[in-house]
């Protein structure tokens, strides 16, 4: 999912969307997606410019999110995304994310 910038067809975007309330549930998706992000980015190690290594780049990065993992795991998760609508790319079943 993505938002309406997006030009690969095989990607769902508002614009595909089923209906308003659709839209709405997607939105409120890509907010979520938005959130994890910013939990990343509260990192010094993620928000500041990499002096080191690039190939000790991807040890940093995996390192924050297990971090942010753990956080969601022990009493800070995201907000939670109940559709009420199928999702137009999963059919007839329900997702909760």
């Amino acid at each position: 999912m993505a938002d309406g910038g997006y030009r690969d067809l095989t990607v769902v975007t508002p614009d595909k969307s089923k209906s308003a309330l659709h839209k709405e549930q997607m939105a409120l998706a890509r907010a979520r997606h938005e959130t994890v992000n910013r939990c990343l980015k509260r990192n010094t190690a993620l928000s500041s410019r990499w002096h080191h290594s690039p190939h000790k780049h991807h040890l940093c990065f995996r390192a924050c999110l297990v971090m942010t993992q753990l956080m969601f795991e022990n009493g800070r998760p995201p907000f939670r995304v109940e559709y009420t609508e199928n999702p137009a790319w999963m059919g007839d079943t329900m997702m909760r994310i």
